[in-house]
């Protein structure tokens, strides 16, 4: 081989491999640019589902917290009352709303989609970290509210419904 066509071969070979290379760039660039366009498309899937989640478990909850309204205002009435007993009107009030005065009402959310997320490893597609952190927390969110709601339940059944039961409240007497 003559010099001056080995210094053509190298450079033709150098040309070749920087081809070569900006060839896989660019070809790792577009499979980059495609896999964060699927998982744009997937969180974007992924917030609707939870949007549609979290609006139902709205509902459902101003639903149930309309029930525990009007079992306060029940309570509300029982108890403005129950200092007139024996008076007529009393007695009507107590026993109309004294019955119903807890309606033992709960609420269950949803979290299916949020479960799904965690257990799979798609919460990782969420971008805002924010929101990743809430829906993470959510699980707990849960649990406090439904402390709360066991607590309603047994003082109702270890202190109040006693308490009417041995006043007579829960049946209307004979006048």
């Amino acid at each position: 081989m003559e010099q001056n066509k080995t210094g053509k071969y190298f450079k033709y070979a150098i040309g070749e491999i920087i081809l070569v290379v900006i060839g896989i760039l660019i070809a790792l660039s577009i499979n980059n640019w495609n896999e964060n366009r699927k998982d744009r498309n997937k969180e974007i899937s992924i917030l609707k589902a939870l949007h549609k989640d979290f609006k139902n478990n709205l509902n459902d909850f101003n639903r149930i917290k309309e029930l525990h309204i009007n079992t306060l205002n029940k309570q509300n009435i029982v108890l403005r009352n129950i200092d007139k007993f024996p008076n007529p009107k009393a007695i009507d009030s107590i026993f109309n709303y004294g019955k119903n005065m807890f309606g033992g009402y709960t609420y269950n959310a949803s979290n299916g989609t949020i479960e799904s997320l965690i257990s799979s490893g798609d919460i990782n597609l969420i971008t805002n970290d924010t929101l990743k952190n809430y829906l993470v927390s959510w699980k707990d969110v849960l649990e406090d509210y439904s402390e709360e709601e066991i607590i309603s339940q047994r003082l109702w059944h270890t202190a109040i419904e006693p308490y009417m039961i041995k006043k007579g409240l829960f049946y209307k007497p004979d006048t």
